[in-house]
Parts: structure tokens; C-alpha cells; sequence
């Protein structure tokens, strides 16, 4: 029969084999997760707060976002388009669905932009994928990598979301999401 100074003892050796156990397996399966992810550029934001200062990410392919030391960023493209250019409706799964009415942007200096192929696609792969109705859509071409910083309109929210554009497969993949930011520089 065990005295109770042998149970707590054997109760104690036991949570701390089950402790070492749990946070080798962890170790272990943290390392073996850690995926391989490529930078795919830096990005400056800022809070839709006048007066908040900048906040800089380098964002990787994996979908991360990790804060970063200040950078200067590239001389880039952006291209804003027109409010009117997506609208949305709600389809039968009960999902926001968007669609591309028009090609309507302006370049960084307010003037109508052309008609441009990449920038259509690159449109069109936006309202293909977000599935949240568009409140602003900003495209940006810096050394022949496109990306689009859409910021979304969901009640009270103000979720924002930086997508990589592949020109291959006119698709876009997720590299970071923020809430209430602007978008004031990239460098890739």
C-alpha cells in the first residue's frame, strides 16, 4: 500500500515525465514544421490614424508576416481603382461573391490609367477570390512583381489583406492579413 508521501512523489515523477515528454514532442514537431518559407518583399504600413507611425513586415510566401527593422521602399507602381469597379452579391452558400464591372484606375498622380492586360487579369483575380465585399482595392507593379492590397468592408471592421499576383495563373496567394492599415510602401 502506498503512504501518501509515495503517491504524491509517484504523481509528481509521473506530470514530470509527461511534462518532458509533451515539450520534447513540441520541439520536435515545431522543427519539422517550420516551413521553408521565401521573402516575397516588405511592406511600410500605417494606421488609418493620421499621427500612427509606420509599422515595416517582410511578408513570405508561407502567408507570415513578420515585423521588421525600417527600410526605404521601391520606386513602385500603384494604381488605385475606382469604388465602382467591383460590386458583390450574397450567393446561394450564403457567401459575399464579387464581381468585376469595370476597369477604372487611377496611377499614383491621380491620371486615368490605360487599358493594361496584367492589371485586368489582376483585377479579375481579385473579385474572383476575396470573399468579402471590396471597400478599396490598391494594385501595385514594383520590378515586375504585382501585388494587390484589397481592404474589405465587414461591419465595424476594417480587415486588409496583401495578395501576390502570379502572371502564369493569374491567381493570387495570401501574404499577409492586417486590420485598419494603409499601405504606404512595398520593396521586394
Amino acid at each position: 500500500m502506498l503512504t501518501k508521501k509515495r503517491f504524491r512523489s509517484a504523481i509528481c515523477l509521473t506530470l514530470l515525465l509527461s511534462l518532458v515528454a509533451v515539450c520534447t514532442a513540441c520541439g520536435a514537431q515545431s522543427a519539422s514544421e517550420t516551413p521553408t518559407a521565401d521573402l516575397v518583399a516588405s511592406v511600410i504600413l500605417c494606421d488609418e490614424e493620421k499621427d500612427a507611425e509606420l509599422e515595416y513586415y517582410a511578408v513570405y510566401d508561407s502567408g507570415d508576416a513578420v515585423e521588421t527593422d525600417a527600410f526605404t521602399a521601391d520606386d513602385a507602381n500603384y494604381y488605385t481603382a475606382d469604388t465602382g469597379c467591383f460590386s458583390s452579391y450574397i450567393d446561394d452558400d450564403n457567401v459575399v461573391r464579387n464581381i468585376l464591372e469595370t476597369v477604372s484606375l487611377t496611377d499614383g498622380e491621380g491620371n486615368a490609367v490605360g487599358e493594361d492586360d496584367t492589371l485586368t487579369t489582376l483585377m479579375q483575380a481579385v473579385a474572383d477570390t476575396v470573399t468579402h465585399e471590396i471597400w478599396t482595392c490598391t494594385l501595385i507593379e514594383d520590378n515586375g512583381q504585382y501585388f494587390a492590397f484589397v481592404k474589405l468592408n465587414v461591419n465595424l471592421q476594417s480587415p486588409c489583406d496583401l495578395y501576390a499576383y502570379d502572371e502564369q495563373t493569374q491567381t493570387l496567394t495570401l501574404l499577409g492579413e492586417w486590420n485598419g492599415v494603409d499601405l504606404i510602401g512595398i520593396a521586394v
